[in-house]
């Protein structure tokens, strides 16, 4: 059915993609609502349906990702500006589908414990000219083009990939949030994590951020946050994915009931990047549905797919704590990272996100050492009047 105007307009502001949105808005100085109101597509809302999504397996549930990413690449040439030379079918077939080191191939099957491959043809450079470049406008010119001249190959891909040149694409690359549609600037091409992150949109994974609305980006330990170093997923999003599970459970009354005599409870936490049981998810609130923490430790070592984080001072060989709103698989909230902590430190780990701080639900934590391929740490409730500084050891 349509939605009444009012509601179609609310809706609008909720299906764009807020980054563009809120990028659009402010080169037009107006609000996002405004922005989204120039939007007069008739918003339709299907009460029932009983038909097949296309590309709609692709996030079945918990584990349901689809085992090959089956792509079609489009590098465009648009009006006078021109890819960059070195930007070849040979190269995007070598960055996108080959197993060498460091291809998009290789990074998604070692992060996803060797479950999913990478498979498909690039098509181009194709030579297109239009007036408007925004990202639907770029793929509806892309996809009258591929109708016409590459019909078959187009429809037996269900991921669009299309690369542009640098200064015709306003991002460095843009993903749909569920779907199978992703643009790159052709001068990240050699980045696999941008294909990782943009690919991760489509699988409804959300960004990983640290915790305020303007960190949003700011968790580099995983592949939702900023572009460009190499890395796999957080705990949250490989759950999401189905390549890791909850290895326990605990309750802030758990911590305070099962603690010894000085306020302690010990956890041991398998590295996530060699068990799949890893991740222990720590209740902050009365019931299930409400949001919680999850305990994870990044453990480097060869035999990780955490070991692109090897070097990395921040969140190498880190346990680490992340807030999340979600609570499915397809839940598209941000992870909030809260805390990485060294073997040897302390930390108090204050529950915060981009709307608040939980003051009542702070845990103080302590690495404590690393036995094999797994971390062991202490855990007790913050005392009154605690502080950062005083619990940081």
């Amino acid at each position: 059915h349509e939605e009444a105007a009012d509601q179609a307009g609310e809706r609008k502001v909720e299906l764009r993609d807020q980054v563009l949105l809120a990028s659009a808005a402010a080169d037009a100085g107006v609000s996002v609502t405004q922005e989204a109101s120039k939007d007069k597509r008739t918003i339709f809302v299907v009460d029932e349906f009983n038909g097949q999504v296309v590309g709609g397996d692709r996030r079945l549930g918990h584990g349901g990702t689809s085992k090959s990413v089956n792509a079609i690449v489009i590098h465009v040439n648009m009006c006078e500006h021109k890819l960059a030379a070195d930007i070849t079918t040979a190269r995007l077939e070598n960055a996108i589908f080959s197993k060498t080191v460091n291809s998009f191939h290789d990074i998604i099957d070692t992060c996803s414990r060797n479950t999913i491959s990478v498979t498909g043809k690039v098509v181009g450079p194709i030579d297109l000219c239009q007036e408007d470049w925004d990202p639907w406008s770029l793929y509806q010119g892309v996809e009258e083009y591929m109708q016409t001249n590459h019909k078959a190959d187009f429809d037996a891909h269900e991921c669009k990939m299309m690369v542009f040149p640098a200064n015709v694409l306003g991002a460095i690359g843009i993903g749909t949030m569920g779907g199978g549609i992703t643009w790159y600037r052709d001068s990240y091409v050699q980045h696999p994590v941008l294909f990782l992150h943009e690919v991760g949109h489509n699988w409804k994974l959300a960004h990983a951020a640290t915790a305020f609305e303007s960190k949003e980006y700011a968790d580099l330990s995983g592949a939702m946050g900023y572009c460009c170093e190499v890395r796999c997923y957080n705990f949250i999003h490989n759950w999401q994915l189905g390549f890791a599970e909850v290895k326990s459970e605990l309750t802030l009354d758990s911590i305070l009931s099962d603690a010894d005599a000085n306020g302690w409870v010990e956890v041991e936490v398998p590295a996530q990047g060699v068990h799949r049981e890893s991740g222990i998810k720590i209740l902050t609130g009365p019931d299930e549905s409400d949001a919680y923490m999850v305990l994870s430790y990044r453990y480097t070592g060869a035999d990780s797919f955490d070991r692109y984080l090897a070097g990395n001072w921040n969140h190498g060989d880190t346990i680490q704590f992340h807030h999340w709103d979600g609570d499915m698989t397809t839940s598209m909230e941000l992870t909030h990272l809260l805390s990485s902590i060294k073997v040897g430190q302390s930390s108090l780990v204050l529950d915060t996100d981009r709307d608040r701080t939980r003051v009542d639900r702070d845990l103080k934590a302590q690495f404590v050492r690393a036995e094999g391929t797994s971390a062991i740490v202490r855990l007790c409730r913050k005392q009154p009047g605690e502080s950062l500084a005083s619990a940081t050891a």
